[in-house]
Formats: structure tokens, sequence, C-alpha cells
């Protein structure tokens, strides 16, 4: 996807630009008029291409029933051809269409299969492509460490290799994001359970965030998702904070990527004033109002995570303030999102068979 050199297709090319820069609802509307499938196998294998990357914006934009859509006219079009790295790249985003449509073993199949089919691959582009797909969509339906994991592995191969000439030069930022994104979301997981090793993810994501370009790498909306999980780390591991700006909140975007990004700045603040032992009342009113919304926007995103992490900073900030049937109120949901994120926990972990990758072998063996 994320592929340059002399023989590109300038659409796709085109196409890869705009997801590097997030602007996934310019994809759908760009590929809007794709067509039927074309008889010759290069048009095909073209047409493959560019509504994969739709099914991929699809996915960014939670809007999985189109993304399945389009998922399943590609895998006919490349299984029909024996496009078997069309089929790769495909399903590696459809794992989270599947499993968002409550197809949950479908979904575990296919990330057994991206996966296996990525461990089976030389290094480079497409390997890299895959995991990444991999990392993306484990990560949102909630299997964080895993996500960890293999968005590591990635950034690791990708560094080693040193190949600028065949991944795109958004993409090395892009990766340190998703890293950062992915290892501070692990351990907002683990505080309640394992605080010292959620600290020590804590510090990993600012040791990564100090390399040299890490942030400025990234431009645009991924630079302000970088950010604000940036700020979180250091607000949790009581780093000093008297330089750290957050930005004023300007709106969710209906984008989730803007949407996560704005949970994050509102997080900081309400860690920000737990800290602070005396607040006045105006303080109080502006947290509860602040904890509210933070709770309606996690809602409406997938991620599992950040739903119970907005739920325990209201259920704190309400604690505060001492109101005992707002303060009952919220911790059942708090309860309910922490139960919700446990479940995702014992699926990444529970034993399956006929798993084909090493990967999810070794997550069956423990």
């Amino acid at each position: 996807m994320f592929t340059g050199g002399k023989n590109a297709d300038p659409v796709a090319a085109e196409l890869a630009r705009m997801m590097v820069e997030c602007r996934f609802a310019e994809v759908v509307e760009r590929t809007e008029d794709l067509g039927a499938e074309p008889d010759l196998p290069a048009d095909r294998a073209q047409w493959r291409l560019a509504l994969y990357i739709r099914s991929v914006a699809f996915v960014n934009l939670l809007r999985y029933d189109e993304a399945e859509a389009a998922c399943q006219a590609v895998l006919r079009s490349a299984d029909a051809d024996g496009d078997h790295v069309a089929r790769v790249r495909v399903l590696g985003y459809g794992i989270a269409a599947a499993f968002l449509q409550g197809r949950v073993d479908e979904a575990l199949g296919r990330l057994d299969e991206v996966l296996a089919a990525a461990e089976a691959m030389e290094p480079g582009p497409e390997q890299t492509f895959a995991l990444v797909a991999a990392a993306t969509t484990t990560g949102i339906i909630g299997l964080s460490e895993l996500s960890d994991r293999l968005i590591s592995q990635v950034v690791d191969q990708v560094t080693r290799a040193g190949a600028p000439e065949v991944i795109h030069p958004g993409v090395m930022g892009m990766l340190h994001a998703l890293m950062v994104v992915r290892r501070c979301q692990l351990a907002i997981a683990l505080e309640s359970r394992d605080p010292g090793r959620a600290a020590e993810l804590y510090r990993s994501v600012l040791r990564l965030a100090a390399r040299e370009g890490c942030d400025a790498s990234a431009g645009g909306r991924p630079a302000a998702l970088f950010r604000a999980h940036h700020a979180f780390a250091r607000i949790a591991v009581a780093d000093e904070c008297a330089d750290l700006v957050i930005p004023e909140s300007s709106g969710p975007d209906p984008d989730p990527l803007d949407m996560t990004t704005e949970i994050m700045w509102g997080l900081c603040r309400l860690r920000l004033f737990l800290r602070d032992e005396q607040s006045r009342p105006a303080e109080l009113r502006a947290a509860l109002d602040l904890g509210r919304g933070l709770t309606e926007l996690a809602s409406r995103l997938p991620t599992l995570v950040l739903r119970a992490e907005c739920f325990r900073m209201y259920l704190a900030v309400a604690e505060r303030g001492g109101d005992a049937l707002l303060t009952a109120m919220v911790e059942e949901r708090h309860e309910a999102a922490v139960h919700e994120l446990e479940w995702s926990d014992r699926l990444e972990w529970a034993s399956f068979s006929g798993f084909r990758s090493t990967t999810m072998r070794n997550i069956q063996a423990g």
C-alpha cells in the first residue's frame, strides 16, 4: 500500500498519501466510483488495491458493515486470481470488521492467517504492513498486549532495515506514533492490576518519545495523537508538567482518530485536576462536566481501554464531589466497562485450537 517507485500506480499512490495523512473520509469519497471488477488481470489487481484501501478507510471511520463488504469483494477477486498478497492485505483490517460485527471466531481466524502469512514472508514492505494491519486491528478490538508486541516488532524491523526507498516517508512517523499509542494504552489497562509494570511501560513511552525526530516525523493528526499520549504518560509517572501545554478542546470530529486525541487530552486534564488536593467549586464543576463528556465520547469508540479509563477518572472526580447518587451510577458504569475490558483480556489469552501462526500458538501455550 505504501510502496513507491517508478512503476507505482498513480491512483494507488495518491490514495496511499491520503491514508498516511489520515484523510479517511476523502479516501472513501475518492474511491466511490471504482465500478465493477475489470476483465483484465492487471486492471483487476489495481481495482483490488484501491478497494482494499477503501476498506481500510472504512475501518478507521468505524463503518464496519461497509468495510466488510469491501473486504469480501477483494477476497472473492483475490481468491479467483490466486492473489495471496491481496488476500493477506485485506484480511489484516478485516479482523476488526468481523470482530466488531460479533463474528469473534472468524476474526481470530483472520488474525491467525495474517500472522502465519507474515511469518512466512521475507522482510520487506509487504511483511511490514501485514504486521501493521494486525497490530492496528488487535489494538482496536482490545488485544492491547498483542498489539504492542506486533508494532514493537515492526518498528525494530523497519529501523534495522533502513530502506527509505520502499517505505513511504510518512510511515516511520506513523509507526512511532502507533507504538507510543499502543504502549500507553497497554499501561492504562495494567494500572489497576500490575502498577509496577504499568509504570515501566509509561517510562518506556517517554524513552520512545525522546528518540530524535520521533515526534517531528509524524505529521498532522498522527503527531497530535502522539503528543496527547506522550503527555498522558508524563502525568502518569508524576513528571514535572509545568511546561506541559494542553490544547483547548476544539470539539470532537466524527473521525475516530480525532476523538481518541480529544479523549487523551481530556484524561490529561482530569489527572492533573486529581493531583491537586485543593480544588475550587468551579474547577470541580468543570471536571465533572469533562468527565461526563469523555465517557460519552469514549462510548462511541470501540477502544475498550479508553472507555474503562474515562469511567475510572469520572468516578474519581464524582467521589471528590461527594455526590453519592452520581458516584453510585458512575461506579456501576465503570464496573461494566472493566468487565468488558477483562473479557477481551481473557479472549486474548484463551485456549483455541487449530492455529497456524507461531504467534497465536505461543499465545495458546501461555
